[in-house]
């Protein structure tokens, strides 16, 4: 079944599917078959992706997002397969995914940390200039690594302080605000870092190296200012930084769904699972039940509720 895989790539090209999300796909599908080889099973049934999927989940070798990276492209390969007759019936779909976890990762940094890793940048060189720029961006967009390195430079419209991302995940285009730090911090980046760094190229991705050309994850990473524990802030703690700051301050999770660009609004349910009190404390400021139980007078008794039903001496004797 793998001589069919260029015909399918070829096929998930055609349907306008981005490069990297067809890259992604060669790269698991040819996982698998490397599996394969190395544990010599040569023949590919029901059985063949039990084994796979038992390999992939045992012993927690492998994370959530890696596993699910594993299985979709497979199970996805071999449904193409079926549906042009290669199969009678798609034996990859046994392979199911575990339950997703609920808990964000602990390494989320506090508002106040992240404050102070922004505020002890010295601005004074090009690379803290950028530095600071992709710090005060990530921050205040929650926009991802590959989306922030991906940013041309005419995605930027400081007028209305939104950039463009294009071809986010699920390669899908959406508007993100930014904050007026991130604004002041480009623009100090772009009028005196950014455009000696692309006179030699003429490159116009936002983002550039110190040689001009478009900026590498490797290298974000590098730029990425270390903790007091000693490791490396995270450009994907920024982005739950980011959700988590703002549905404490509260905004609408539907709000933080399509800033984040996320296709459910299941993926950003997440972030109200580790705000408990804070769920509690908006519950009983806002939900009219709460309300009724909440609004007291100085004297020690219930305040008149606009409707007079709730105020009749009438109203109580009959209920006696």
């Amino acid at each position: 079944m793998k001589k069919y895989l260029e015909e399918y790539l070829h096929s998930m090209n055609k349907r306008g599917l981005s490069p990297a999300t067809v890259q992604n796909s060669r790269r698991s599908i040819q996982y698998f078959f490397n599996f394969l080889k190395k544990r010599r099973i040569s023949k590919i049934n029901r059985h063949t992706f039990q084994i796979y999927g038992d390999y992939l989940m045992s012993g927690r070798r492998f994370k959530y997002a890696t596993i699910k990276d594993r299985i979709l492209p497979v199970r996805s390969y071999f449904r193409y397969l079926t549906e042009a007759k290669r199969y009678l019936f798609n034996p990859a779909a046994v392979l199911e995914l575990p339950k997703r976890p609920e808990a964000l990762s602990q390494d989320i940094p506090a508002p106040g940390e992240i404050v102070a890793l922004l505020d002890a940048i010295d601005t004074t060189g090009r690379v803290n200039k950028r530095r600071k720029a992709i710090l005060e961006l990530l921050y205040s967009t929650g926009i991802r690594a590959k989306e922030l390195l991906n940013l041309d430079i005419y995605d930027i419209d400081f007028g209305k302080r939104t950039l463009f991302v294009r071809n986010g995940k699920g390669n899908k285009d959406r508007v993100v605000p930014f904050g007026r730090n991130a604004a002041v911090a480009l623009k100090d980046y772009i009028e005196n870092a950014r455009k000696y760094h692309a006179e030699a190229t003429g490159e116009t991705k936002l983002f550039l190296s110190m040689w001009g050309h478009r900026l590498r994850y490797n290298e974000l990473i590098r730029v990425m200012p270390r903790r007091r524990n000693g490791k490396r802030l995270k450009a994907h703690s920024l982005r739950h930084a980011c959700a988590i700051g703002m549905l404490k301050n509260g905004a609408d999770i539907r709000y933080i769904q399509e800033l984040l660009g996320h296709s459910s609004i299941t993926s950003t349910q997440i972030y109200t699972r580790i705000l408990p009190t804070h769920i509690q404390e908006v519950h009983a400021q806002y939900h009219p039940r709460a309300l009724l139980k909440t609004k007291r007078i100085s004297s020690g008794g219930m305040e008149r509720h606009p409707d007079s039903r709730f105020n009749s001496t009438e109203t109580r004797e009959r209920k006696t």
